[in-house]
C-alpha cells in the first residue's frame, strides 16, 4: 500500500475498452485482430499509447494473459528496425529487464527482427517483423482525455 504526502494521480484507464491498470500505466492486450509489428504498433499510437516497453518482472507478470498456453505469439515493443542487431524498445527507454529464451537473442543479417514472448514458458524470442501476431499496447501514464471542441 502506498501513501500520498502532497497528491496522488492514478491513471485513467478506459476500462470500458479493455484497458486494464498496472502501477502508473494502462495496457490493452488485443489477440482478435493479429497484424504486423508495424501495424500493431500504428495502431497502439493510435489510440494513444505505443507496444508494450516492460521495465521489470514484475510488470511482464502482470501484463493480461501474457503467459496463457491459449493466447498465440504477441508482439511486444522490442526490435531492431532502426539498426540490425541493435534491439530497442519502441519508447527508447533502456533494457533493463528482459526475458530471452536460452540462446537469444538472434540476429539474422538484413531482415528486421521483432520480439514476442515465444513459448509457454513467456521467453522472449525473435520472429519476422511481418508476420501476422496479436499484440500488447501500453499506454503510460493512463489515458489522455480527448479535447472536446469549444462551445459554438
Amino acid at each position: 500500500v502506498g501513501f500520498c504526502i502532497l497528491s496522488c494521480t492514478f491513471p485513467q484507464c478506459d476500462f470500458a475498452n479493455n484497458w486494464t491498470q498496472y502501477g502508473s500505466n494502462c495496457y490493452r492486450l488485443k489477440v482478435d485482430t493479429r497484424k504486423s509489428w508495424a501495424s500493431a504498433r500504428y495502431d497502439c499510437v493510435q489510440d494513444g499509447g505505443d507496444l508494450v516497453s516492460i521495465a521489470s518482472a514484475e510488470e511482464e507478470q502482470f501484463l493480461p494473459d501474457f503467459h496463457q498456453v491459449d493466447i498465440p505469439d504477441i508482439w511486444i515493443g522490442l526490435s531492431d528496425k532502426d539498426q540490425d542487431g541493435v534491439f530497442k524498445w519502441v519508447d527508447k527507454t533502456a533494457i533493463t529487464f528482459s526475458n530471452y529464451a536460452p540462446g537469444w537473442p538472434k540476429n539474422t543479417y538484413l531482415v528486421n527482427l521483432c520480439f514476442l514472448p515465444g513459448n509457454y514458458e513467456g521467453k522472449w524470442e525473435t520472429t519476422n517483423c511481418f508476420k501476422l501476431l496479436g499484440y500488447i499496447c501500453e499506454m503510460t501514464g493512463g489515458q489522455n482525455p480527448k479535447p472536446t471542441s469549444a462551445p459554438g
